[in-house]
């Protein structure tokens, strides 16, 4: 399957990537077109359930918000905070940079699985 990334965030524990698959027709629902996932340190990857999106200020900074069923994402330009379950994440947005071989060689895998 081919894909575009669309989102990459990143932090010393966990990747999360907002993926477009390009192999699917533009007409298809959009949780086919779209995927986020989350990739471990180990490995391990984990899609998120899209709920919403929207955007809010917090100081003047235009901020961007994704709900997933278990999980709220909030980010700018430079750095986004994610809750997973009881986790918290900071992390880094990297939407301007490649993704790391091995982390594009997981989500590949995982895709044609």
């Amino acid at each position: 399957m081919g894909f575009e990334t669309v989102y990459y965030f990143m932090n010393e524990n966990i990747t999360l990537v907002e993926i477009k698959n390009t192999e699917v027709p533009t007409d298809s629902p959009k949780d086919k077109i779209y995927l986020w996932l989350t990739v471990e340190a180990d490995g391990r990857i984990e899609q998120l359930s899209f709920e919403s999106m929207a955007e809010t200020v917090v100081n003047g900074n235009p901020i961007n918000v994704r709900k997933f069923s278990n999980a709220e994402l909030r980010f700018d330009n430079l750095y986004g905070q994610l809750v997973l379950g009881d986790k918290l994440f900071i992390l880094k947005n990297c939407s301007e940079v490649s993704l790391p071989e091995k982390t594009l060689n997981l989500l590949k895998k995982y895709i044609k699985s």
